[in-house]
C-alpha cells in the first residue's frame, strides 16, 4: 500500500487542476484518490508514504505508434546484434524517464517483441506496458519496400519477419491468424503508392480483396486493424476499409470533407505522427540534443549511424555519390509536407475527429525514443489546446486501444501509471519534459533529482 500527497493532480476529465487530494496506491491499482483529510495515516510505514512537494501528477502517458527494436542501425550482422540489444533496452528506459507507461509497437520481428515484452511484464529490464502488431503484413513490393526479407540463418536467428508479404486474399488470412497466434493484439498492414526514398518509385499496394480479408478476418478474431498511409489516396482507402487506426496523416494535399466526414462517422482514429515530418525541419537541434544527452539514450553504433544521417543531410552531400544512396528519403519533400499535414490534423480535429498520440520512434531516421512531448507540441501548433493534447496522449490513446476501464485517467480500479511533472502541462505542453517521477502498475520506476538533474531507471 502507497499513499501520494501534498500534489497538484490534473484532473484530464473534469478537467481541472485538484489540490488537497491524495493519491491511494494498492498493488498495481488505484485503490481511491481521496482528500488529504481522510488519509489513514495509521497504515503506511515510512518508505510508502509520498510527499509530492506540490508537484503536478498525470494518467501515465500512452505512445500508439513506436518500433521498439528500431536502433537506428542499418545492418544488423551478429556482429552488430549485441549493440542491436542493448539499444532496444534503452529505447524502453527512456520510454519509462518520459512518462511512456503504456507503447504500441507497429511493426517488428515477432520473437524479439514478444521476449521484449515478457522480460518487461517480468520485471526483467524496466519498460512500458508493450501493445504490439508483430509482423506488418502487405504486399510483395509495397511499403515498406526497403524492408529486406529475412532468409535463412538471420530469419533463424532473429526470429521471423518485419513484414510479412502476401499475394491472395487467402494467404492474407493466413498471416493475419499466424500474428494472432504469435501474440498479435493488433493487425498492422499498408497503404502507400509512392516511396519516400530519393527517387520516389511507384509503389503496389494490396488488392482490395486482400484488405477487406485481412480487415474481416482480424476482426472475426477480435483483433483491431492499423493501416499506414501517407497521402490522400490512402486515407480514403483507410476510411473505405474501415481501418480501426490510421497511422501518419496525409501531407500530400487537402482530405476531402467527404472523406473525412466518413471518418468520423465511422468512428476511426488517425495517429498522425507529426513528428516524423517535424523532425526534418529541426535537424540541428536533433544534432545538438545527439551531442549532449546521447549517453542516457543512444548505445554507440546507433550514434554512429544517426551522426552519419546528419552529416549526410545537413552538409548538403551530393546523394549520387554516398553509400547512403537509395535509401535516404527526399527530405524537401518531407519539409514541405508538414504544413499540409497540420492543417489537415487541425480540419481532423474540426470535424469532431478522434486523434492520438504516437511518435514514430524507431521507425523514422531520426525518431528518438523519449520525446514524446514534440509530438505533444506538434499538435499544439495544430490547433489543439494543452489539455486536449494531453488528453490525447492519455484518455484518448486508451480508448484507441480499448483499455479505457484500466488506463488513461487517474481512477479508483485502473492501473496505478502516474507521472510527476515539475511544471504544469496546461500552461505550457513543454512542462511535459519535466518529468520528475514516474509509476508503472504501482511501483515507483523512475525518479529525477531535481537538484543535480540525475536519474534512477529502475524494473
Amino acid at each position: 500500500m502507497q499513499i501520494l500527497y501534498n500534489l497538484k493532480l490534473i484532473d484530464i476529465v473534469s478537467p481541472r487542476v485538484q489540490s488537497g487530494r491524495a493519491i491511494l496506491v494498492n498493488d498495481d491499482r488505484i485503490q481511491d484518490v481521496l482528500s488529504e483529510h481522510d488519509i489513514p495515516w495509521s497504515r503506511f510505514g515510512t518508505n510508502e508514504a509520498f510527499d509530492l512537494n506540490q508537484q503536478y501528477v498525470i494518467p501515465g502517458l500512452i505512445d500508439n505508434h513506436v518500433h521498439v527494436l528500431g536502433a537506428f542501425v542499418r545492418d544488423i550482422t551478429l556482429s552488430t546484434l549485441p549493440g542491436v540489444f542493448r539499444q532496444i533496452k534503452k529505447n524502453l528506459r527512456a520510454c519509462i524517464a518520459s512518462g511512456v507507461t503504456t507503447i504500441r509497437d507497429m511493426g517488428g520481428i515477432p520473437r524479439q517483441i514478444q521476449a521484449f515484452r515478457k522480460k518487461v511484464e517480468r520485471h526483467q529490464i524496466p519498460g512500458p506496458r508493450i501493445v504490439c502488431c508483430n509482423s506488418m503484413i502487405t504486399c510483395p513490393g509495397g511499403y515498406p519496400e526497403f524492408i529486406p526479407h529475412l532468409a535463412g540463418l538471420k530469419r533463424l536467428m532473429l526470429g521471423g519477419q518485419v513484414v510479412e508479404r502476401v499475394k491472395t486474399p487467402e494467404e492474407t488470412r493466413a498471416t493475419v491468424r499466424h500474428m494472432v497466434k504469435l501474440g498479435a493484439d493488433w493487425i498492422k498492414t499498408t497503404h502507400s503508392s509512392e516511396s519516400a526514398l530519393i527517387g520516389r518509385a511507384t509503389l503496389p499496394c494490396l488488392s482490395s480483396e486482400c484488405y477487406k480479408a485481412l480487415v474481416d478476418e482480424a476482426h472475426r478474431l477480435g483483433r483491431p486493424v492499423a493501416i499506414h498511409h501517407d497521402s490522400i489516396y490512402g486515407f480514403s482507402k483507410a476510411v473505405e476499409i474501415g481501418s480501426d487506426s490510421l497511422e501518419h496523416v496525409s501531407g500530400n494535399g487537402m482530405l476531402s470533407e467527404d472523406d473525412i466526414k466518413m471518418f468520423v462517422d465511422k468512428g476511426l482514429a488517425i495517429i498522425p505522427t507529426l513528428k516524423g515530418l517535424g523532425d526534418y525541419l529541426i535537424l540541428k537541434d536533433i544534432a545538438k540534443w545527439l551531442e549532449n544527452t546521447r549517453e542516457d539514450y543512444l548505445e554507440e553504433i546507433a550514434v554512429v549511424g544517426l551522426s552519419g544521417l546528419l552529416g549526410h543531410y545537413t552538409e548538403n552531400r551530393d546523394d549520387g555519390k554516398t553509400y547512403l544512396k537509395g535509401i535516404c528519403v527526399d527530405i524537401k519533400r518531407f519539409q514541405s509536407m508538414y504544413p499540409q499535414a497540420l492543417a489537415n490534423v487541425h480540419r481532423i480535429r474540426e470535424a469532431g475527429g478522434t486523434i492520438g498520440v504516437g511518435t514514430d520512434s524507431g521507425g523514422t531516421e531520426f525518431g528518438l525514443f523519449g520525446m514524446v512531448w514534440l509530438e505533444l507540441e506538434h499538435l499544439v501548433r495544430a490547433g489543439m489546446s494543452e489539455l486536449e493534447a494531453l488528453q490525447a496522449a492519455t484518455k484518448t490513446n486508451a480508448k484507441i486501444l480499448g483499455k479505457q476501464s484500466s488506463l488513461g485517467t487517474i481512477e479508483a480500479g485502473k492501473y496505478a501509471d502516474l507521472v510527476i511533472l515539475g511544471a504544469n502541462p496546461l500552461d505550457n505542453i513543454r512542462h511535459i519534459q519535466d518529468v520528475r517521477m514516474v509509476w508503472k502498475d504501482g511501483r515507483l520506476v523512475f525518479r529525477r533529482s531535481p537538484a543535480d538533474g540525475q536519474s534512477t531507471v529502475a524494473t
